[in-house]
Parts: structure tokens; sequence; C-alpha cells
């Protein structure tokens, strides 16, 4: 018996190279055909060309670089191949070395869910594997548009999985690397601290943190060195979130609805301006999810951070059109955890509109046309499915709640017949 299993676990692993090795052709077929040059001409080009030849200063030498260190050093290791390939006029392979990075760190988060989850659920792994494969969320983010959101969707998943796992500290090394590699990584501040503090001795949670703080501190010295200022970090991560100051950019959410595309925020609405509504949202979240994570400690943490950054992307200003990728991980996660199909629906869901999100605006920019005419009228009608996708969202949430009370009923119960016994 021992001997048909072990043939079985290999013969699963023997399938997954397979789908890995096909994930890969795949992606890098399309990267080095598929000729985008909306955001990587203007920025992930000179970024990597710029951190090639002079890396500790590239925020001195790149006026326009709003990203913390990671993904302009990863860009670095293929920035003189790319200028190479411009010198030589050759299209194709410059798009090759700019998506290199971001398809890789696609093929790594997809290896990593499945050597995390097939101990544990071995045909639910090699199906999100397969399926990952031809995701066309993802598939458009790294090998379409060459953007660096799955290497932030890596360490949110190895975030939330160590801290199910029950392993703080190296969950806060992961964010702190999320931290450094993109800025939406910091709204998940609130449910790491919560997931420190209700969960760990204050021995613990502060090494966790002091670790974490550590790592972070580490990845931006050399740059902050170079600099002279010891506020480049907040001049990245504020003067980032403080560029894009519109109520939505080509978001499907709330503000998709109206007429508040690339409207700035300061307009008022009721004699309050969206971005003071924005903030308000914004901390009544926030007091929600800490009500909720203090009285029903029993929910993963991956199903908070889902809630949380799903809310904030649905509810807020200044989202753009990538910022919901992260509950598309999370949703994944959050099934892996709570062996419960609705997390799977809505991760197919966030798919879907993840997917047209990205297609539509991204075609908008490489082709306009027809493309430029039909996104007004898309933004509305999807942001509306991904409302009803929010509202069955909400329903998950509130179930979770009643059965992290009904689990803290039994487990009361089950004490207090112990003691009697």
């Amino acid at each position: 018996m021992k001997q048909i299993a072990a043939s079985k676990q290999i013969t699963v692993h023997v399938y997954f190279i397979l789908i890995a090795l096909f994930a890969l052709v795949l992606r890098v077929v399309i990267a080095t055909t598929y000729q985008n040059d909306f955001d990587l001409r203007p920025y992930n080009i000179p970024w990597a060309i710029a951190a090639a030849e002079n890396p500790l200063n590239i925020y001195q030498n790149i006026q326009n670089l709003d990203y913390p260190p990671v993904f302009p050093m990863l860009l670095s290791l293929v920035g003189t191949f790319v200028k190479q390939a411009q010198m030589q006029q050759i299209w194709q392979l410059e798009m090759f070395w700019i998506k290199l990075i971001p398809v890789l760190s696609d093929i790594l988060l997809m290896c990593i869910i499945y050597v995390l989850t097939v101990k544990h659920y071995q045909m639910e792994a090699l199906f999100f594997a397969a399926f990952w494969a031809v995701n066309p969320s993802i598939i458009f983010n790294c090998a379409f548009w060459g953007q660096a959101d799955v290497l932030l969707l890596l360490f949110i998943f190895l975030t939330f999985w160590c801290f199910w796992k029950q392993k703080p500290t190296v969950a806060c090394v992961f964010f702190a690397l999320g931290c450094l590699t993109k800025l939406q990584m910091a709204y998940f501040a609130p449910i790491v601290l919560c997931e420190l503090f209700f969960h760990y001795h204050f021995k613990h949670w502060i090494k966790a943190l002091g670790i974490g703080l550590m790592v972070g501190i580490a990845g931006w010295l050399p740059f902050m060195i170079a600099s002279g200022s010891i506020f480049l970090p907040f001049d990245i991560y504020f003067g980032g979130f403080e560029s894009y100051q519109f109520i939505n950019l080509n978001a499907y959410n709330l503000y998709g609805i109206g007429e508040n595309n690339w409207v700035p925020d300061s307009q008022k609405l009721f004699g309050i301006t969206y971005a003071q509504i924005s903030m308000i949202i914004m901390i009544l979240l926030l007091v929600v999810f800490i009500c909720v994570k203090y009285f029903y400690r029993q929910i993963p943490g991956a199903v908070h951070a889902l809630f949380f950054i799903n809310s904030i992307f649905m509810l807020t200003c200044r989202m753009h059109e990538r910022y919901q990728l992260p509950a598309l991980i999370l949703a994944l996660l959050c099934y892996l955890i709570q062996k419960d199909n609705r997390y799977l629906y809505l991760f197919l869901g966030i798919c879907m509109i993840t997917f047209f999100n990205q297609a539509l605006l991204l075609f908008i920019m490489n082709f306009g046309g027809v493309f430029r005419n039909f996104f007004d009228n898309s933004q509305k009608y999807f942001s509306i499915v991904n409302l009803l996708f929010y509202g069955f969202h909400i329903w998950i949430y509130i179930t979770e709640m009643k059965r992290s009370k009904r689990f803290r009923l039994k487990r009361t119960l089950f004490k207090k017949s112990s003691a009697i016994s």
C-alpha cells in the first residue's frame, strides 16, 4: 500500500511539472509576441536600464520611480539585456526581457502554492496548479501587461499561510518583503498587527514585529544612505499614494458606476469631498475589522484580510484597475484553509472581473478605437456585477462570524462538561 501511495504521489508531481512547464511556455510566448508600450515604455523599461547601470542611486536618477526597492532591483538583473534589445531594435526580445521577472514570479507563486498544499490537499493542489496555469487574469497581468502584481501576491499568500501555520516571525518577514515590493502591502498592516496582538504572547509578537521591522529597514538602508535621506521610504510610499488623487482610476468598484473615472477626489458630495468620504469609510472598515477580530478570534487571518482588502477596493477612492488582485490570491487561500466552496465561487468571480478590468484597459491603451468607446459602459456594468459579488462576500463574512460563535460555544460547553466529570 505504501508503494502504491508513493507511486501515486510521484505521478502527481510529474503532472505538476508538466503543468508548470506548460504555464511557463505559454507566458513566455505571449510575453514575447505581445508588444505593450503602456506602462512599460515610460516606467519599467527605463527603471530596468537605470537600475542595471547604477542600482543604489535609482531614486536620484529616476524621477518617476515610486516603487519600493525590490521590483527595481529585480529589473536591474535584466536591464542590460533590455538595453541591448533596444539598441538592436528587436522589440520581441525587449518584451521578453522586461516581462521575464513578472512571468517567473508567477511560476514561482504557482510552485509555492502547490508545494505548500499538496501534502494536505493532493488533488486540489494539482487542480489549482492547472487552473493557475491558464488563469486569464494572472496571464494578462504578467505576460500581456508585464506588471509586478504577481510578486506582491506571492508575499501576501506566504504571509497569511504562515499565520495559519502559527509561524508569526516568518509571516512578518514575508510581510516586510511585501512592503518592500509594493505600497499596497501596507493595507494589510492592521491585520498583521491584530494577528500578533490577539494570538501571541508579548515576547513572541514583539520578536516577530522586531524582525519584520529589521528586514524592512535593511531593505531600504542602502538606498537611504545613497540618497542621504532617512525619509526616503516615506517619500516613496506617501508620494506614490498622493500622486493619484482621483475618485476612480479605471477600477470596477462602487465609483465605477457613475461618471467618476479620473475625476479629482476633491469633488464634493453633499458638502463633503470624496477624499474625506473615502477616509471615513476606511476608518469605519478599520473599526469593524478590529471589533470582529477581537470577538471572533477563531476566524483565520486570511479570511479577515480578504474581506478587508476587498472592502477597501470596492468602497474607497484612488483604486486602480489592478488593486483587486490581492483578493484573488486570498480567496484561493481561504478556500484551502476553510474548505468552503463559496470561496471558490468568489475566487472565480474575482478572476473574471479582474481579467476584464485589465484586458479592456490594456487594449484601450494599445489599440484605442472600439475598445475606448466600449470601456465607459463596460466599467458601469462590470462595477455593478462586482458589487453583487461583494454583497455575496459580505454574506460569507457574516456566516463566518456565526460559525466562529458556534465553535466558541461548543468549546465552552466541552470545557464545562470536562470540569464536571
